[in-house]
């Protein structure tokens, strides 16, 4: 087992802490000396004892040194003869008819066009159907939420496009709203998902009941960077650059909604600072800008400001549980029963619906409950349309099952860990089949969940300190299902020189996919990683795949690359492909310890420990490993204590800007302490690899609650919704009081 702790630079050998500002030249420098980072070339101070372990020879992250040191390739710093610039308006109303005038915006010098829904091509006017719902590119005579797109302004300048979409009139006449996620009422109930069997019997049958509701709510991925899009046409073809995720399925989006040949429309690549699961889908920015670069002749640039970003792109998890749980007088699990309501949004998307089926699919977790039943619904409303986030439902299914058995270890009276622990699956009952579907079957083909839960258990709690602060800890179970996804091609190329072009769809968002990919090329070329190139999400390039999402990358594209290696090795020509399909997930899985520190009277939360055990599998490259599980951790946390996009009766979100949607600092989480096992290796692919994209935040949001309850115990049955701010913390303790004195 290998030991890493986050303040490590972790890309270098050595591994080193860049020390930032003045350093106190009294203070002891125990370790410290004064290196250069071989990533970007930086000196900074060396903290070997901070740093984890460091293997010689082992590669360095490919895109560091570009990255780090300001050369970037990222949309918006691109700038094409002729561009112009792009500015949406977009809807101020939850729901309401609409009629427009463009004519002020369209007069304002350096303004060179104001595109509407009436001057859009039939093929471009929607997006594609899902369930029988066609959401417009451009609203025509109603919108349905705050941020729908109405008029699209083509301007000389970014300066010019924002004052011009000032100009342009929107005339509203107010309809009834729909906020709630709930079936009783609701205009449209558009999607419904059944699992399991029925388990009246077994509730009839049981020594406890326990039967609460849980909520989760409104959030979204918001990458460092917000979505840019530029495209133009040179040469008879149109090239667009800032798609993400599915660049090839976006092609044939496009190529079909401009009533164009595939062969017609390039998707090219650049950096991509962040997606977590909102960028990549087919947005109507994605039909409008490329449209706009084809009807006015010239390119279009659109960069998305962070206020449209918050009400623009996907949100994700709001949903509301209702959850029964029966178990034996000793805390044994006999059967649950989950009626979930997801929020869908204003309009479906295609991953809408994904959401509320792995939710459902996903509560049993790492646990045997004897019978299961659930029942998943999806509800229109006018809010921004839903689709996912990273961990989408897992992260939310995880919070409400492991605040479900706090509380029913409450009822049972035992300690919360030792309920966990006699309903957890061993390695005795795996392989195990869970009866339920998400994206994909839920089986679990190996693993000890039992094992790994009390390796986490049995660490050291942090020293108690007296600060007249509240100290709580919790350690829950996790497994992951990542790597479903069709199947995989890519290019390998022999070059002059000794060297190697690799080609692959994939496209990253900061995963560090160049330099997991040159690894396993090298590893089976038996050459140095530096001599394979590595070329990602061109649709012009030789590779083929669904695209990155689902924690598919190293998986699927890991072994397709092997595959190629080991082809151009033994047939020795200087082009060869490779392939890889898996039609089953691979499962991390691992534990999760964080104690909190909640002050009494100001009921703010600080997160003092986190720790994750993950069961990995075989590791491409260990240190983006160590990076992913970190930055989920962190995520999730966030998730738990602070994010949140609420709406007022009229359906306007209240979170207008970072100041309305808030993230942890760094300063507002301790080091994450990863700690990796090899235990069980994935048998679903040669490399033995598992996705580890989303293990870090699935259970993360579960820990944080469950280790506040533990510090407010006398809160504990009211700690049933997140975020768990000041104001939530607040409302619970009023509900507790309220309670007792209904009681007296």
């Amino acid at each position: 087992m290998s030991e890493h702790n986050a303040v490590q630079c972790g890309f270098c050998s050595p591994a080193f802490l860049l020390v930032m500002g003045e350093v106190d030249p009294t203070a002891p420098r125990v370790g410290l000396s004064e290196v250069t980072c071989r990533c970007t070339g930086y000196t900074g101070l060396a903290a070997a004892a901070t740093a984890g372990p460091s293997t010689p020879g082992r590669l360095c992250r490919a895109e560091d040194a570009r990255l780090l040191g300001g050369r970037g390739d990222f949309v918006a710093d691109r700038r094409l003869p002729g561009q112009l610039w792009a500015r949406f308006v977009r809807s101020t109303h939850g729901h309401a008819g609409i009629t427009v005038d463009t004519s002020i915006a369209a007069a304002h010098p350096r303004v060179v066009a104001v595109l509407t829904a009436a001057d859009l091509p039939e093929d471009a006017a929607y997006l594609p159907e899902v369930l029988g719902i066609a959401e417009p590119t451009l609203a025509r005579t109603e919108v349905r939420y705050v941020g729908q797109p109405i008029a699209l302004v083509l301007a000389e300048t970014p300066g010019t496009a924002e004052d011009a979409a000032e100009l342009v009139l929107v005339d509203y006449t107010p309809r009834p709203v729909w906020t709630e996620a709930r079936t009783e009422g609701a205009p449209h109930v558009v999607a419904a998902r059944t699992q399991g069997d029925p388990v009246t019997a077994v509730f009839d049958g049981a020594d406890v009941v326990l039967d609460e509701r849980f909520t989760v709510p409104r959030q979204t991925g918001l990458p460092m960077e917000p979505r840019r899009l530029l495209a133009g046409w040179s040469g008879g073809r149109l090239t667009v650059w800032g798609s993400t995720k599915h660049p090839l399925a976006n092609r044939a989006a496009t190529a079909k909604a401009l009533g164009l040949g595939e062969n017609k429309v390039r998707m090219a690549p650049s950096d991509v600072g962040g997606a977590f699961g909102v960028k990549g889908e087919l947005y109507p920015e994605d039909v409008l800008v490329p449209l706009a670069a084809t009807l006015l002749g010239r390119p279009v640039k659109w960069v998305e400001d962070r206020d449209e970003h918050l009400v623009a792109i996907n949100h994700s998890r709001e949903q509301v549980w209702h959850v029964r749980l029966a178990a034996a007088v000793d805390g044994r699990l006999l059967g649950a029963e989950v009626d979930l309501v997801s929020d869908a949004g204003a309009y479906v998307r295609p991953l809408t619906t994904l959401v509320a089926d792995e939710a459902s699919a996903t509560f049993p977790g790492p646990y045997r409950f004897g019978a299961y039943h659930a029942t998943a619904n999806c509800v229109l409303t006018n809010k921004t349309p839903s689709g996912t986030v990273r961990a989408p439902g897992r992260f939310e299914a995880n919070f409400v099952r492991e605040r479900a058995l706090d509380l029913l270890a409450e009822r049972v009276g035992l300690d919360p860990a030792e309920l966990r622990r006699r309903n957890l699956l061993g390695p005795e009952d795996l392989p195990y089949d869970a009866g339920t579907f998400g994206e994909g079957p839920v089986r679990y083909p190996a693993g000890d969940f039992r094992g790994a839960f009390a390796r986490v258990l049995a660490l050291p709690a942090p020293a108690a300190v007296e600060d007249g602060l509240r100290r709580g800890r919790a350690v829950v179970p996790f497994v992951e299902l990542s790597s479903l996804g069709g199947t995989e091609r890519v290019r390998l190329s022999a070059l002059p020189g000794g060297r190697y072009r690799l080609e692959t769809a994939s496209a990253p968002s900061g995963q560090g996919h160049q330099t997991a990919w040159a690894r396993v090329a090298a590893d089976v070329l038996d050459v140095d990683p530096a001599l394979v190139d590595v070329c990602c999400g061109d649709t012009d390039d030789g590779g083929d795949g669904l695209g990155t999402f689902a924690s598919r990358s190293a998986v699927m594209v890991g072994n397709a690359v092997a595959a190629a290696a080991g082809r151009l090795v033994a047939e020795g020509g200087t082009v060869v492909e490779g392939t890889f399909t898996n039609d089953d997930h691979t499962c991390p899985y691992g534990a999760l310890a964080c104690t909190v520190a909640v002050d009494p009277e100001l009921l703010t939360v600080r997160v003092e420990e986190l720790t994750i055990l993950c069961d990995a599998g075989n590791l491409i490259e260990e240190r983006l490993v160590v990076g992913q599980l970190t930055g989920g951790v962190v995520q999730g946390v966030g998730g738990a204590l602070l994010e949140e996009i609420a709406y007022d009766a009229q359906a306007r979100p209240l979170a207008a800007g970072l100041d309305g949607y808030l993230l942890p600092l760094a300063a507002d989480v301790p080091d994450v302490r990863v700690l990796l096992t090899n235990d069980h290796p994935a048998e679903e692919n040669p490399l033995g690899v598992k996705g580890i994209g989303e293990a870090g935040i699935a259970a993360a949001g579960a820990a944080v609650a469950s280790a506040v309850a533990s510090a407010m115990p006398e809160l504990n049955r009211h700690l049933t919704g997140l975020p768990l701010s000041p104001s939530r913390l607040l409302g619970a303790l009023r509900a507790k009081e309220l309670e007792e004195g209904i009681d007296a």
